[in-house]
Protein backbone atom coordinates (compact mmCIF):
# COMPACT_ATOMS: atom_id res chain seq x y z
CA UNK A 1 0.00 0.00 0.00
CA UNK A 2 1.60 3.06 -0.84
CA UNK A 3 -0.66 5.49 0.05
CA UNK A 4 -0.62 5.86 3.98
CA UNK A 5 0.75 8.51 6.15
CA UNK A 6 2.37 6.38 8.96
CA UNK A 7 5.72 5.58 6.63
CA UNK A 8 6.71 8.09 4.19
CA UNK A 9 9.37 5.29 3.53
CA UNK A 10 7.04 2.17 3.10
CA UNK A 11 4.76 4.22 1.56
CA UNK A 12 8.05 5.08 -0.95
CA UNK A 13 9.05 1.45 -1.35
CA UNK A 14 5.67 0.39 -2.40
CA UNK A 15 4.94 3.40 -4.71
CA UNK A 16 8.12 2.88 -7.05
CA UNK A 17 6.87 -0.91 -7.28
CA UNK A 18 3.54 0.30 -9.51
CA UNK A 19 5.55 3.22 -11.76
CA UNK A 20 7.63 2.53 -14.57
CA UNK A 21 10.63 5.58 -14.53
CA UNK A 22 11.29 4.83 -18.24
CA UNK A 23 8.22 5.30 -19.29
CA UNK A 24 5.38 7.13 -16.76
CA UNK A 25 2.51 6.79 -19.15
CA UNK A 26 3.23 2.21 -19.34
CA UNK A 27 3.08 3.13 -15.18
CA UNK A 28 0.76 0.19 -13.70
CA UNK A 29 -0.60 2.58 -11.69
CA UNK A 30 -1.17 4.52 -14.45
CA UNK A 31 -3.22 1.81 -16.45
CA UNK A 32 -5.51 1.16 -13.00
CA UNK A 33 -7.42 4.56 -12.50
CA UNK A 34 -7.73 4.09 -16.61
CA UNK A 35 -9.34 0.80 -16.43
CA UNK A 36 -12.58 -0.37 -17.09
CA UNK A 37 -15.03 2.15 -18.08
CA UNK A 38 -14.88 4.68 -15.48
CA UNK A 39 -11.14 3.72 -13.92
CA UNK A 40 -10.52 2.26 -10.91
CA UNK A 41 -10.13 5.01 -8.08
CA UNK A 42 -10.72 7.60 -10.90
CA UNK A 43 -10.98 11.24 -8.37
CA UNK A 44 -12.12 13.17 -11.95
CA UNK A 45 -15.09 11.09 -13.30
CA UNK A 46 -13.15 10.86 -16.68
CA UNK A 47 -10.41 7.99 -16.48
CA UNK A 48 -8.28 9.25 -19.36
CA UNK A 49 -8.00 12.61 -17.51
CA UNK A 50 -7.01 10.42 -14.36
CA UNK A 51 -4.22 8.93 -16.88
CA UNK A 52 -3.47 12.08 -18.05
CA UNK A 53 -2.69 13.65 -14.68
CA UNK A 54 -0.96 10.52 -12.65
CA UNK A 55 1.39 10.19 -15.53
CA UNK A 56 2.35 14.07 -15.10
CA UNK A 57 2.79 13.22 -11.76
CA UNK A 58 5.00 10.52 -12.21
CA UNK A 59 7.30 12.30 -15.13
CA UNK A 60 7.02 15.79 -12.82
CA UNK A 61 8.61 13.20 -9.13
CA UNK A 62 10.72 11.54 -11.73
CA UNK A 63 12.21 14.55 -13.33
CA UNK A 64 12.76 16.26 -9.56
CA UNK A 65 14.74 13.21 -8.43
CA UNK A 66 17.02 12.48 -11.27
CA UNK A 67 18.11 16.22 -11.09
CA UNK A 68 19.17 15.87 -7.12
CA UNK A 69 20.74 12.26 -7.43
CA UNK A 70 20.74 10.51 -10.87
CA UNK A 71 23.06 7.41 -9.97
CA UNK A 72 20.73 5.73 -7.03
CA UNK A 73 17.65 8.04 -7.15
CA UNK A 74 14.84 5.35 -6.64
CA UNK A 75 16.45 3.86 -3.85
CA UNK A 76 14.13 4.54 -0.76
CA UNK A 77 16.34 6.45 0.82
CA UNK A 78 18.37 8.82 -1.66
CA UNK A 79 15.27 10.83 -2.49
CA UNK A 80 14.40 11.44 1.45
CA UNK A 81 17.19 13.98 1.63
Amino acid sequence: MFVRNDDVNLAYAAAVTVVDTDQPSDSFIVAKVSEGLTGHNCWNGNKDVCATIMTGWIEKWVRQCWRRRARDCFDATACAS
